[in-house]
């Protein structure tokens, strides 16, 4: 039994789109909050904040890098590659969530 796959059109650019839109503005909402309670409330200057935000993109490229190349190197089990490091985690950032908050 052989399937056809149909080719990727422009229905499925469009629900990709939608998909990076949404993410992007996510980014730029929490992006913009930050900022603001950095230089309003803390009182940080707006240079030193965008240059922190700065760093945390440059490390972030490399880290999502290193974590791409250990689960594509990880052999898959019968929750697949990612899972298993995403269950590992969950400790961690319910700590850190927990932390956050409550300061």
């Amino acid at each position: 039994m052989d399937k056809q796959v149909r080719p990727f059109g422009m229905r499925d650019k469009i629900g990709y789109m939608f998909g990076d839109f949404g993410n992007d503005f996510t980014f730029i909402l929490s992006s913009a909050f930050m900022l603001k309670f950095y230089t309003d409330v803390m009182g940080i200057g707006a240079g030193v904040v965008g240059m922190l935000m700065m760093a945390a993109r440059f490390l972030d490229a490399f880290t999502d890098i290193t974590m791409g190349q250990i689960v594509d190197r990880s052999k898959p089990g019968k929750d697949g590659k990612f899972r298993p490091w995403i269950r590992r985690k969950i400790p961690f950032r319910c700590r850190t969530q927990k932390r956050i908050y409550k300061a």
